[in-house]
């Protein structure tokens, strides 16, 4: 999936919108309707964690109007919330990242029985397996007899590539 395509410009965005990197709190620089009176802060947070904030009658997420504000530009991929918190937009908490890195950086699932990222119980092989998982492709990295081993393996395979 490619970065979408963000109308909406560096101008016209610092025209309308505080941003205070150490808080990753945006405020209204002037009102523009009910509610959008200047120093309120903008946005609300949406059904998927993330804080949104409408420009110009289009939803931007707020890390994505951060990293504009911030650099100059929008990010040409990703951002990653380097805490995992997705409403936490203090720009030390943003990382511009592909895919692939992002997911690195994901919570594990809920039904992770291991207590380890990409460590699953094979019982076919009755032993743990770990894998990688990159680019929408999977690495099979072995079985190990526990794992905490099947763990040190994959993070050892991480560290390589």
């Amino acid at each position: 999936m490619s970065a979408p395509k963000d109308r909406t410009t560096y101008r016209r965005v610092n025209k309308l919108l505080s941003y205070d990197p150490l808080t990753g709190v945006f405020t209204w620089k002037i009102a523009r309707m009910r509610g959008h009176v200047p120093g309120a802060v903008a946005g609300s947070p949406g059904r998927d964690g993330y804080w949104t904030i409408m420009v110009d009658g289009k939803a931007y997420k707020a890390h994505r109007l951060a990293w504009l504000l911030h650099t100059g530009r929008w990010p040409k991929k990703q951002i990653d919330h380097i805490n995992r918190v997705r409403d936490d937009n203090r720009i030390e908490n943003l990382l511009e990242a592909n895919k692939s890195e992002n997911q690195i950086n994901s919570a594990m699932y809920r039904n992770n029985k291991s207590g380890y990222r990409g460590v699953y119980f094979s019982k076919q092989a009755n032993k743990w397996q770990a894998q990688l998982r990159r680019n929408n492709k999977k690495t099979h990295i072995g079985y190990f007899a526990t794992a905490k081993e099947a763990s040190k393996a994959r993070e050892a395979a991480l560290n390589d590539t």
